[in-house]
């Protein structure tokens, strides 16, 4: 029982080790999985300086990649790695070198967005990595989001306290709090 939880442990370590090699950061805050980005000019491009931070003890060559998910028509999205990319570049021919713990610059890495005078959003996944290890890429989804586009749900971490029985068979109890919002009627929470 001890060697499972020791490798479960490891494991996750290792995972969560990986998962931090690089760093996001835009307007100086750190970034999770998604950004959502609002776009002031809808007939005009837009740039937007996201910091890209190796995180490690070595230097990392970062290759970054684009998948558009979803896109306004006529639209277009780039990338710059020191230089900007036509919109049609979905992987960047050079890569972004960052020694141990460096912090990109504006300059180095920056997104290109032009939504064509139109109203939506506009998702696009970037992945950022190094080839020379194997190492987990870190994703980005950014929502280039123009106008005002319908409901806009509002997401609060909640703070979980407790859960019994432990262990549990078929049922378990969660305690939790969400921040003090008593509205709590179409909260769910997943696992």
């Amino acid at each position: 029982m001890k060697k499972i939880a020791l490798t479960i442990l490891l494991a996750l370590f290792a995972t969560a080790s990986f998962s931090q090699s690089i760093k996001l950061f835009y307007e100086g805050e750190e970034v999770s999985d998604t950004l959502n980005i609002s776009v002031d000019r809808i007939n005009d491009e837009s740039t937007f300086w996201l910091s890209v931070k190796n995180n490690t003890s070595d230097s990392l060559y970062i290759t970054v990649s684009k998948e558009v998910l979803s896109e306004l028509p006529d639209s277009y999205n780039t990338f710059c790695l020191g230089n900007c990319f036509d919109p049609s570049v979905t992987v960047s021919p050079f890569t972004l070198d960052l020694a141990a713990g460096e912090s990109s610059t504006n300059d180095q890495f920056h997104f290109v967005y032009f939504p064509a005078n139109q109203e939506g959003t506009t998702t696009v996944k970037y992945h950022f990595y190094d080839e020379r290890i194997n190492e987990i890429p870190r994703d980005l989804v950014v929502n280039y989001i123009t106008g005002e586009v319908g409901i806009q749900e509002e997401v609060v971490t909640a703070k979980v306290f407790n859960a019994y029985p432990n262990p549990a068979t078929s049922n378990v109890t969660i305690q939790y709090d969400l921040n003090g919002r008593t509205a709590v009627n179409d909260a769910r929470i997943v696992i």
